[in-house]
């Protein structure tokens, strides 16, 4: 299905939401931390398996020592959230959120401490990380296609980057194979 053969009346976004996504609210450790979770819909989607979760609710803040190239390319990437790929629909809840201010707001204040060099917290690196993955790879929801032309970055240099920052251990708070 194509995002412009959605019923805009309903919201692409919103439409997006139903079939796919529901929300289901967990609570770890004894009710002292709440994690939200996104899980695919079974009865919309058979066997997709599609499981998103909080990487950490550990509000420690985490340095990650980033190239001038890479912290430009997360910039980039997440700037697009406020220009081309700010019209697609996503279902912004996978990053825990509920509305698109709130994921405006979080684009501008993850772009704002990428470029400064600041701490985040292991999940808004994963969601850093995240967010610049969409952004450069999917034409649906992200700048897609269009990458290399708003940012910049070719598509050799971005794959290259991002390979680079999914190899890093500390962003996203979790160890990779």
């Amino acid at each position: 299905m194509r995002a412009d053969h959605l019923e805009l009346a309903a919201g692409a976004h919103d439409l997006i939401d139903r079939a796919v996504f529901r929300m289901r609210d967990d609570w770890v450790l004894g009710g002292e931390s709440h994690v939200p979770r996104v899980e695919a819909r079974t009865d919309k989607c058979g066997d997709a398996g599609l499981r998103i979760d909080s990487m950490t609710s550990s509000s420690e803040l985490v340095a990650v020592d980033l190239t001038e190239r890479e912290r430009e390319f997360i910039q980039q990437a997440l700037e697009q959230w406020a220009l081309s790929a700010a019209d697609a629909p996503f279902p912004v809840q996978i990053l825990g959120l509920s509305t698109w201010d709130e994921f405006g707001d979080l684009t501008v204040r993850l772009k704002r401490a990428v470029t400064d060099g600041e701490s985040l917290t292991d999940l808004d690196w994963a969601r850093a990380l995240f967010l610049t993955e969409i952004t450069w790879a999917s034409d649906l929801v992200g700048a897609g296609l269009d990458f290399a032309t708003v940012t910049g970055f070719s598509d050799t240099e971005a794959v290259s980057l991002l390979r680079g920052l999914q190899r890093r251990r500390k962003i996203g708070g979790r160890t990779r194979a």
